[in-house]
């Protein structure tokens, strides 16, 4: 479907708690810039041919009717749904695995479906792979794809590959396959003026089985940025919390409380409650660094990621 203005693809990163309930809480920006062409009733399209109903809550910025997806798919946190929109209250979902490799579609239907599912087999409309951007390694150049991407198409990626963007610019890379990396990034970053990418979340990767990869770039309001204005917005995050205060921090299906506290100056916030738990569950060691971004735009929610520091130092 063409649109007269650009609409934006966007991600949803799946907690544990998402898991356990039946909605999805959407970005603000889709559901402001999408309005006119949100439906209270909505279908959501797999690869495979499953198909759910979904209904949309306006007023709580919501897609509700999730639980069964969740259960059929054997989700279970730290997964990703990648949503495009096809207009009419329709969405092409893809599910990305915790490596950020979409992942092997099961041959099912859901209970609604009159039809048959079917296999997932070729390119059809590219297969995809995310890559969060790292604070403690960031994207100059080149990128590693997921293991099981790499071994599933890396004998049939051409030495030169090419990145396009939706805006139809193209930049030269180069594929190598010993090594699985992706290089040339940098040209895109210089293009859009964007150095390492830092203002930045994730980049969705779509390969069409020859040279091309399809990228998309996301914000750090998981929706994906318009090419001719890159967003730029930073506020202190510890000004957002009170005094006493709880977070939540998520790894893949597991999650942590942490109860947090301000002096009374404000200008020491400090971890109480949650930490040792956190500490020891990911085996923490001194040296160890962990990166915390948020998600669904909430300054209480946010994955982990974790640099051992010997690993640097070795």
């Amino acid at each position: 479907m063409e649109y007269l203005f650009f609409v934006p693809d966007f991600f949803k990163f799946l907690t544990c708690e998402d898991i356990s309930s039946n909605d999805l809480l959407i970005p603000e920006k889709i559901c402001d810039m999408q309005r006119p062409i949100l439906d209270a009733n909505c279908i959501v399209c797999l690869r495979n041919g499953y198909k759910l109903p979904v209904f949309y809550d306006a007023e709580n910025r919501k897609l509700v009717g999730f639980a069964d997806l969740f259960a059929d798919f054997g989700l279970v946190g730290g997964e990703v749904l990648l949503f495009e929109s096809e207009g009419n209250g329709k969405f092409k979902v893809y599910i990305l695995g915790e490596d950020g490799d979409e992942i092997q579609y099961p041959s099912i239907k859901h209970a609604s479906q009159s039809s048959s599912s079917m296999a997932v087999e070729g390119f059809d409309g590219g297969w995809k792979f995310a890559k969060f951007l790292s604070f403690a390694h960031p994207t100059l150049d080149e990128i590693v794809p997921p293991m099981s991407f790499i071994h599933r198409f890396g004998s049939t990626i051409p030495e030169w590959v090419r990145y396009v963007l939706k805006n139809h610019d193209m930049f030269g890379g180069r594929y190598e396959l010993l090594s699985g990396q992706l290089s040339g990034l940098s040209n895109v970053s210089q293009g859009l003026r964007l150095p390492n990418f830092d203002r930045l979340e994730c980049m969705v990767f779509t390969y069409d089985g020859g040279n091309v990869f399809k990228l998309s770039l996301f914000d750090g309001r998981s929706v994906e940025i318009d090419l001719n204005v890159v967003p730029v917005a930073f506020k202190m995050l510890t000004n957002m919390w009170k005094k006493n205060d709880k977070i939540h921090v998520y790894k893949g299906g597991v999650s942590w409380e942490f109860e947090i506290k301000k002096s009374r100056s404000g200008n020491r916030t400090t971890i109480h409650g949650g930490w040792i738990q956190f500490r020891d569950y990911l085996q923490l060691n001194l040296g160890d660094r962990c990166f915390f971004r948020w998600i669904d735009e909430s300054y209480r929610h946010f994955r982990v990621e974790v640099v051992k520091g010997d690993v640097e130092n070795a």
